[in-house]
C-alpha cells in the first residue's frame, strides 16, 4: 500500500465532523463508521478524497424501484477494494439516513468507474456494478445526500438536487473528477448522453462522464465552441422547407417522422420557431436546450426528427434537432418563424406519401417557390432502412417535363415566346479573362430587342453546331424583356466567375482565345442540329482583361457581322475584379461614327439630315396577323427630299427614344422613297414584306398607340392612333389627310403596301372584290360549299408551332373572302376574317391549305400553304371550325390524344359537314402516306380511302 503522509482537516472534513458531533446527540445521522452496521470493518485504507461519486440517478423512467444507481470513481492509481465500506443515503440535511455495508469484493480499478443500484446483486442490470438491494430505501426526487465511508472515514459525500426523470446528475466530464469539485453544484448538470434506447434513459454508467453543455446564454447570444457571440438570425427568404416525411412506413410515425430545412444564406437557427399553422409555434429552439450556436451554412440542410437514433427513426442521418411534435399525414402545414415570431416560411400539403417523403423540386426553393404543391413530388431514393427520401441532402428534381414548345411560370404551364430575327443580338464577348481563370469567367452577352422567351435556343460557334440548348434541364421559362442585356457566364457565381452581375445564366462552352464563330438558334428537329439563326457573328483574337463590344448604334443581326462595329472595352469600362467589359449594360460607343461625317463612296462628308416636312409616316403594321407581331410589325416613311437617315431618332413616343440610325456610310436617301422599318428583314419570318431597309428593336402597341421620326430631338413627324386592325395595316391617303384600313394583300395575306404607294381611301366596297382587275360581287361560301377534311395537331419532325395544319376542301366554287377559322373553344366570332381586295376564288374540288408556317425547311416540308392561321391545335380535347359572318360550314371535335406524327383525314366518300363531326372516329382515319420530312398525310392532296 502506497503510504501518504497524513493532511491538515479540511472545512469539508470539519463539516463532517460536526455531523459525527450532531448524532451525539440523538440527530439521526450517522456517528461513525460502526454505527452504520458495519461488520468487521472497512479492508482499504481510504481517506477522504480517495474516491468521487460521479453521477447519481435518482428519478429513471418509469417506476424507480429496481433502476435507481450512483457512480463512484477511483481517481488513484491503484486498484481499490470496497469491501467493508459503507454506502448511505438521507436526506439532503443527513435526516432519514440509512446505510449498506458492502459485504463482497467489489474492486474498483486505477482510473476506473462502478456504479451501485437499488437491485439484487445477483440481478444486477449491465449498467450496474453492484446492487444494495433495498437497504437505502429510495433517493427523494427532488434532492439528497449520498456517502461512501471507510472506517471513520467520510471518503466522499454530495448533495444532489435538479433532478429530471430518465436523466442522471452527472458531474462535469470536462473536469477531473474530484471530491472538492464535487461539492459545488454548478458543476454538475443533467447528462447529456443517452445510455439505454429502449427506456431512453440518459448518463454515462461505468464510464467517463461527457461534458456538461454550457450554461445559459444571455438572451440573443449563442457559444462559438466556448465564446459568447450574437445569434445572426434567419431573415425572410433565408430558410426555406424542402423535405418533410409525415407517413414513414419503415418504423412508427413516433419515431420516424422528420422535416427538413435548407438555408438559402448562413444563420443560425438558435431561437427558432416551429409549428403546423403560423402563429402558433410548437416548439422553440430555446436558449436553455441549444446554448451552442446552430449554424447552418448556405446550402445546408438541417434535419428535424422526432428521434435521434438511427436504429430507432428507420436510418436517418444526423439529426440537428429533437422534433417535439408530431406531423400530421393529410390536410395539415408546417412553418418556420424567427425568435421574434415573425413568420420565415410555410407550406401547407394536401396529402402525404406512405413510406416516400414530400421533396420541393430544386427548381422552387425558396419561401415562394414551395408555396405551390405542384413544385413538390414523392421522394423516389430510399435511405435507412428503406423509406424513401434524400434528408440533410439535395433533393433530385421532381418528374416535370413541360409540353413541347412550353415552359412554366408561377406553377403553371405556357407557351414559350420564341424570339425571330432581329429579337436577339451577339453584343459582347470576354474570350481571355484576366481576373480569374477563363474556365470560370468566360462570358458572352446578348441584346434584346423583344419581350421573348430563351428556352429551347441553341448556342454554338461554328454554323450548325450544337453547344447548349438554353433551358434544357430546367422548365421554368427564361423570360427577357426588350432593351436588356443577358449575361451568359461559365460560372454564375460572381465570388468565382471574376465579379459578373447578379443574374448571369450558365454558358455551357469554353470560348477560344484566337477568335472565332457564335451563334444563337431557334430549336431544331433533335438536340444534335440547330433550327434557323436568329444572330450569327465572329469576334476577333482577345485581349486579356478585355472584353470586344458591339457599338451600341449597330445592334442589330447585319451591323455585328462587320468587325468595324466591334471595339475593345475602354480602360474606364472596370466590372468586378478588375476585367474591363459593360456585362448587363450598354456597351457605349465604339468611336467608329463620327457625328459630323459619314462615308459617301470613300468620300468622307457631313450627312444631310432631313428637316420639318421631309419624312412622313405614311403607313404602319402594329398588329399582323399572319405572323406574330414580334415578326411582323412595320412601318412606313416617305422621305420627300434628298436626305441622308444618320442618327435619325425613331420611337413610340417623343420622349423616348428607342431607335437611332448609327452607321459610319452616309444612309442617303431620294426624295420619293418609300422606307421601310421592320422587326426582321426574312421574308419566311416578317410575313412575306417586299423589302426592309432598316431594322428596329422595339415594338408598336396594337391601340392607344404611337410613332415620331425626329433628329437631334426634334420631332419631323409624329402620328398618334386609338386602334389597329388585325391583319392590315393603317394606311395615309396620298392627300396626307385620311387614314384608313389597307385593302392590298402582300406576302402571307396580310393588308398594306410597304415600300410603295398608297392607294386612296374608300375606294374598295365592302362586298366585293377584284377578279382581274374587275369588281365584282363576292361569291360567299354557303352550308355545304366547304368542308373540313384533314389535320395534324401533333407532328412529330417539327415542332407544333411550325407544323400544326388543317385542310379544308372546296364543295363548291366559292370566294374564301370574309372566311373565319378558329379553335372551336375560341368561337368563330372572335376570328379574324380573311381579308383582300382581290378575290380568293377557289374551284369546286380544289383543296386549301392553312398553316403555322409557309416555309417547307421550317414546317416539315409541307406544299405551298394557301393561308396562315395563328391558333393552336391541342393534341386531345380540341376542334376546329370554319364559317362566315356569323353562320358555322363545318366544325370538327376530338377528345382522344392525337397520334404523333400523323394527321386525322376525312374518307373521301363523305362530302356533307353533317357527318364529319366526331374526328375521334369513322369516317375519320389516321393517315399512312408519307409526306415532306416524314410526318404521315396528304396535305392538299385528295385522302385515300380509310379502310
Amino acid at each position: 500500500m502506497t503510504y501518504r503522509p497524513p493532511r491538515p482537516a479540511s472545512p469539508r472534513a470539519l463539516a463532517t465532523l460536526a455531523l459525527l458531533v450532531a448524532a451525539c446527540h440523538g440527530d439521526d445521522v450517522m456517528t461513525s463508521a460502526t454505527d452504520t452496521g458495519g461488520e468487521g470493518g472497512c479492508e482499504a485504507a481510504l481517506r477522504e478524497g480517495d474516491l468521487v461519486i460521479t453521477e447519481v440517478m435518482a428519478d429513471p423512467a418509469g417506476a424507480d424501484t429496481g433502476k435507481e444507481w450512483f457512480e463512484i470513481h477511483n481517481p488513484g492509481s491503484t486498484p481499490v477494494n470496497l469491501k467493508g465500506a459503507v454506502l448511505t443515503l438521507s436526506k439532503a440535511n443527513g435526516d432519514s439516513l440509512k446505510s449498506h455495508t458492502v459485504a463482497v469484493d467489489l474492486e474498483i480499478p486505477a482510473g476506473g468507474y462502478i456504479t451501485v443500484g437499488d437491485v439484487l446483486p445477483e440481478a444486477a442490470p449491465l449498467h450496474i456494478t453492484y446492487g444494495y438491494a433495498d437497504d437505502l430505501g429510495s433517493m427523494n426526487n427532488s434532492a439528497g445526500r449520498l456517502q461512501v465511508v471507510c472506517g471513520e472515514a467520510i471518503v466522499d459525500q454530495v448533495l444532489y438536487s435538479d433532478v429530471k426523470q430518465a436523466y442522471s446528475r452527472s458531474l462535469n466530464g470536462k473536469l477531473a473528477p474530484d471530491a472538492t469539485l464535487n461539492d459545488d453544484q454548478n458543476n454538475w448538470c443533467l447528462a447529456p448522453e443517452i445510455y439505454d434506447a429502449v427506456a431512453k434513459e440518459y448518463g454515462t454508467p461505468e464510464a467517463p462522464n461527457s461534458p456538461c453543455p454550457l450554461p445559459e446564454p444571455p438572451a440573443g447570444q449563442c457559444y462559438e465552441g466556448e465564446v459568447l457571440r450574437a445569434i445572426a438570425g434567419p431573415k425572410p427568404g433565408d430558410l426555406v422547407i424542402t423535405e418533410f416525411h409525415a407517413n414513414p412506413a419503415a418504423v412508427d410515425d413516433t419515431d420516424g417522422e422528420w422535416f427538413e430545412l435548407t438555408a438559402l444564406a448562413k444563420v443560425d437557427l438558435n431561437g427558432l420557431q416551429i409549428g403546423k399553422e403560423p402563429g402558433s409555434p410548437l416548439q422553440t429552439l430555446e436558449a436553455a436546450d441549444y446554448p451552442s450556436c446552430v449554424t447552418l451554412d448556405a446550402g445546408g440542410h438541417a434535419l428535424f426528427a422526432r428521434e435521434a437514433d438511427p436504429a430507432a427513426n428507420g436510418g436517418l442521418p444526423m439529426v440537428d434537432v429533437i422534433l417535439d411534435f408530431s406531423l400530421t399525414n393529410s390536410a395539415s402545414g408546417l412553418y418556420v418563424a424567427d425568435a421574434g415570431g415573425a413568420l420565415l416560411d410555410a407550406i401547407t400539403y394536401t396529402t402525404s406519401g406512405n413510406g416516400a417523403a414530400t421533396s420541393l423540386d430544386p427548381t422552387f426553393v425558396s419561401a415562394d417557390g414551395n408555396d405551390d404543391e405542384s413544385h413538390w413530388c414523392l421522394a423516389v431514393d430510399p435511405y435507412g432502412d428503406g423509406d424513401l427520401g434524400t434528408p440533410r441532402a439535395d433533393n433530385p428534381p421532381c418528374p416535370l417535363p413541360p409540353p413541347d414548345d412550353q415552359c412554366m411560370e408561377g406553377g403553371e404551364f405556357r407557351d414559350i415566346r420564341f424570339p425571330v430575327v432581329g429579337d436577339l443580338v451577339i453584343n459582347e464577348v470576354m474570350a481571355d479573362p484576366m481576373a480569374a481563370p477563363d474556365e470560370d469567367a468566360e462570358w458572352i452577352e446578348i441584346y434584346v430587342g423583344a419581350d421573348v422567351d430563351l428556352n429551347g435556343l441553341v448556342l454554338g460557334t461554328d454554323p450548325g453546331t450544337v453547344k447548349q440548348i438554353l433551358g434544357a434541364e430546367d422548365p421554368t421559362c427564361i423570360a427577357v424583356s426588350a432593351g436588356t442585356y443577358f449575361v451568359l457566364a461559365r460560372d454564375t457565381d460572381p465570388a468565382v466567375n471574376g465579379g459578373l452581375p447578379e443574374g448571369a445564366e450558365l454558358l455551357g462552352f469554353s470560348l477560344t482565345n484566337s477568335g472565332g464563330d457564335l451563334h444563337v438558334s431557334l430549336p431544331g428537329p433533335d438536340d444534335m442540329t440547330p433550327g434557323p439563326a436568329l444572330d450569327t457573328t465572329s469576334y476577333a483574337a482577345a485581349k486579356s482583361g478585355l472584353s470586344l463590344r458591339l457599338d451600341e448604334g449597330q445592334q442589330n443581326p447585319m451591323a455585328n457581322d462587320d468587325p468595324m462595329n466591334w471595339c475593345l472595352a475602354d480602360a474606364n469600362q472596370v466590372y468586378g475584379a478588375g476585367d474591363k467589359g459593360t456585362p448587363g449594360a450598354t456597351n457605349g460607343s465604339c468611336g467608329i461614327v463620327d457625328p459630323g461625317l459619314c462615308n459617301d463612296n470613300g468620300n468622307m462628308r457631313a450627312p444631310v439630315p432631313p428637316g420639318p416636312g421631309d419624312l412622313v409616316i405614311t403607313e404602319y403594321m402594329a398588329d399582323p396577323k399572319s405572323v406574330a407581331d414580334a415578326s411582323g410589325e412595320w412601318f412606313e416613311i416617305l422621305v420627300q427630299k434628298d436626305v441622308d437617315l444618320n442618327n435619325l431618332q425613331l420611337g413610340k413616343q417623343p420622349e423616348k427614344v428607342e431607335a437611332t440610325l448609327a452607321s459610319p456610310e452616309c444612309l442617303a436617301v431620294a426624295a420619293g422613297t418609300y422606307v421601310v422599318f421592320a422587326h426582321s428583314d426574312d421574308p419566311a419570318v416578317n410575313g412575306g414584306l417586299p423589302k426592309v431597309d432598316f431594322l428596329v428593336g422595339f415594338s408598336l402597341v396594337n391601340s392607344a398607340g404611337g410613332l415620331f421620326a425626329g433628329i437631334a430631338d426634334v420631332v419631323l413627324d409624329e402620328v398618334d392612333y386609338a386602334t389597329s386592325a388585325p391583319g392590315a395595316a393603317t394606311s395615309l391617303d396620298p392627300n396626307f389627310i385620311d387614314w384608313c384600313q389597307a385593302v392590298d394583300p402582300y406576302g402571307l395575306g396580310d393588308l398594306g403596301t410597304p415600300g410603295a404607294a398608297n392607294p386612296a381611301c374608300g375606294m374598295m366596297m365592302g362586298n366585293q372584290c377584284l377578279d382581274n382587275g374587275v369588281p365584282r360581287d363576292i361569291v360567299k361560301a354557303a352550308p355545304g360549299d366547304l368542308i373540313l377534311t384533314e389535320y395534324i395537331a401533333d407532328p412529330a419532325k417539327v415542332g407544333d408551332t411550325v407544323g400544326e395544319w388543317f385542310e379544308v376542301k372546296a364543295i363548291n366554287a366559292v370566294d374564301l373572302n370574309g372566311l373565319r377559322t378558329a379553335k372551336l373553344a375560341d368561337g368563330l366570332m372572335n376570328a379574324t376574317p380573311l381579308t383582300s381586295d382581290q378575290c380568293l376564288a377557289v374551284p369546286a374540288g380544289a383543296s386549301v391549305l392553312f398553316a403555322h408556317n409557309t416555309d417547307p425547311n421550317v414546317n416539315g416540308g409541307l406544299p405551298e400553304v394557301d393561308f396562315t392561321f395563328a391558333f393552336s391545335l391541342t393534341n386531345s380535347n380540341g376542334g376546329i371550325a370554319i364559317g362566315v359572318d356569323d353562320q358555322t360550314l363545318d366544325a370538327i371535335t376530338y377528345v382522344a390524344a392525337q397520334p404523333a406524327g400523323k394527321a386525322r383525314a376525312l374518307d373521301p366518300g363523305t362530302t356533307d359537314p353533317a357527318l364529319n363531326d366526331d374526328a375521334d372516329n369513322t369516317p375519320w382515319c389516321t393517315a399512312t402516306a408519307p409526306y415532306g420530312a416524314g410526318d404521315l398525310g396528304t396535305p392538299k392532296a385528295d385522302n385515300p380511302v380509310c379502310p
